[in-house]
């Protein structure tokens, strides 16, 4: 089983004992502190989030790079903290309010392992769930930088990309329709 069954299955009845939510891989790095992280989260009010990376080759539509060759594209100049985003990917960290995570929760299908789609399509289940702006529920906290060492632990499973594609196929059907009046911008303004 993946992180995301045992999200699913078992994360539920701690939450309301915790302000956050934090889901992150075994194979990640940083070297920042949590309640710094936090307290970012919640001046901003940033629902769902993840770090920048460091890794150079980071294929989310280059924008939570920092550093490396992607450099200089789509980023801002001047002293900011994050950007707003529709996207922020499910592994290696995402972090939610315990409210947004409240609102995940149900969006995780019940046969999910991989997390594949998932990611895809939760800032937008969260915002059309919970009532939040679509294009200020979640954000990269360019701050922070966390590394991905990419072990591929769990693409290393049997039937793994099988799996991956069918559970990405099964959240756009489950959800398509938060993408119905929202247009689904990758880069929004920065704070």
């Amino acid at each position: 089983m993946g992180k995301w069954w045992y999200v699913r299955h078992f994360l539920g009845r701690l939450v309301p004992e915790y302000d956050y939510v934090l889901a992150v891989d075994s194979d990640l790095g940083f070297d920042f502190s949590l309640d710094d992280y936090f307290d970012s989260m919640a001046r901003y009010g940033v629902a769902v989030s993840q770090p920048a990376t460091v890794d150079p080759w980071t294929w989310a539509w280059g924008r939570q790079t920092y550093g490396g060759p992607l450099e200089g594209r789509g980023f801002p100049e001047g002293d900011f903290t994050g950007r707003w985003t529709t996207y922020v990917e499910c592994g290696p960290w995402s972090a939610y309010s315990a409210e947004a995570f409240a609102c995940l929760r149900p969006l995780i299908l019940a046969p999910a392992t991989t997390g594949y789609g998932l990611d895809m399509v939760s800032c937008l289940g969260i915002a059309a769930r919970c009532g939040y702006d679509p294009h200020k529920t979640c954000a990269v906290l360019y701050n922070f930088r966390m590394e991905h060492h990419d072990s591929k632990e769990a693409s290393k499973q049997a039937a793994f990309l099988e799996r991956a594609n069918a559970e990405s196929r099964l959240y756009w059907e489950a959800t398509g329709d938060f993408y119905a009046d929202v247009p689904s911008t990758f880069t929004g303004e920065v704070f």
